[in-house]
C-alpha cells in the first residue's frame, strides 16, 4: 500500500489512517465497486464528524459557546486538518465510483447498439409531393428535433397555461418557487 505525506495522518487513529491510505491512487485503483461505496459511506461520515466537531471547538474557543470539556478549547487547526483529508479521500473515492459506474455503461451499450439494426423497418418508398420536395431531409429532421414529444400538428395554442404566465400572480408564485429552489441549492452546497 501506498503511504500519504500529510501531517494530518498522525492525528489520526488505525483505522482513519487505513481509510485515508486506501484512497491513495494506486490503492483506490484496486477496490471493487461494492468496497468503493462502502468507503464513500464511511469518508462522509468521517468528514461531516470532523467537520462539526471543527465549528464546535471554534465557537468554544471564540467564546460563542460554553467548552464542554474542562479545559478551554483553543483552536481548531488539527480538527480542519482531519476533516480536510476525509474531504480529498472522499472525493477520490466518488471519482473512481463515477469512472467504474461509466466503464460499466460504456461495456453495456455495445450490445443495445448490435441488437438494435435488426430491429429496423426497412424505408418505404413514397410519392414525391409538394411539402417534401420543397423541404430538405436535414432540415425535416432539424424541425423534428425540435418539436416536443406528444406532438401533434394543430394551430397555435391560445389562452390556458400560456396565457396565465402573463397574469402578476402567476409570475409572482413562480419568482417565489425558483428562489426557494436556489436557497436550498445554496444550503446542500454548504453541507
Amino acid at each position: 500500500m501506498r503511504k500519504v505525506k500529510d501531517p494530518g495522518v498522525a492525528l489520526m487513529n488505525e483505522r482513519e489512517m487505513r481509510l485515508v491510505l486506501a484512497s491513495a491512487p494506486r490503492n483506490v485503483m484496486e477496490l471493487s465497486e461494492r468496497e468503493l461505496k462502502g468507503m464513500v459511506k464511511r469518508a462522509r461520515g468521517m468528514m461531516d464528524k470532523y467537520t462539526q466537531r471543527s465549528h464546535r471547538l471554534r465557537r468554544e474557543a471564540s467564546g460563542k459557546r460554553m467548552p464542554t470539556r474542562s479545559r478551554k478549547a483553543e483552536g481548531d487547526m488539527n480538527t480542519r486538518r482531519k476533516a480536510a483529508l476525509f474531504r480529498t479521500a472522499l472525493s477520490r473515492f466518488e471519482t473512481q465510483l463515477g469512472r467504474m459506474e461509466r466503464s460499466a455503461m460504456r461495456k453495456a451499450r455495445p450490445a443495445v447498439r448490435k441488437a438494435r439494426p435488426a430491429m429496423r423497418k426497412r424505408p418505404v418508398a413514397r410519392k414525391a409531393t409538394r411539402a417534401t420536395a420543397r423541404v430538405t431531409p436535414v432540415r425535416k429532421k432539424a424541425a423534428m428535433a425540435k418539436r416536443p414529444a406528444g406532438y401533434s400538428r394543430r394551430g397555435p395554442v391560445k389562452g390556458g397555461a400560456r396565457k396565465a404566465q402573463g397574469f402578476s400572480s402567476m409570475k409572482t408564485q413562480a419568482h417565489r418557487a425558483a428562489q426557494g429552489r436556489r436557497t436550498q441549492a445554496r444550503r446542500d452546497a454548504m453541507r
